[in-house]
């Protein structure tokens, strides 16, 4: 089981699923890493709601080592791919959706 690195007491695969946001932005990185917010918002139609969701999304995923910056210094785009942690979590999601 993969378990956070920071002192969250949450199960990562539950968390990621457990958001519809989460979900979308999580797997969109699994399908494209390397990209941008912008990207993101657009690809995961989030932003037919609200803008500030993405961002806060990817806040969250980012406070949960599940998704890293690539280019944290740059003050605009900012590239964001999964993790190691985040790749971990992606395995054992697609392990238990295989079971069920």
């Amino acid at each position: 089981m993969v378990e956070p690195k920071k002192n969250y007491s949450v199960h990562l695969p539950t968390y990621v699923l457990k958001s519809v946001y989460r979900k979308k932005l999580f797997f969109e990185l699994v399908k494209k890493p390397y990209q941008t917010q912008a990207q993101l918002l657009k690809k995961t139609e989030i932003a037919l709601k609200y803008r500030s969701h993405v961002s806060r999304t990817i806040k969250e995923l980012l406070d949960h080592d599940l998704i890293e910056c690539e280019n944290p210094l740059e003050k605009s785009y900012k590239m964001y791919k999964l993790s190691e942690q985040g790749l971990k979590v992606k395995d054992e999601i697609e392990k238990y959706e295989q079971n069920y």
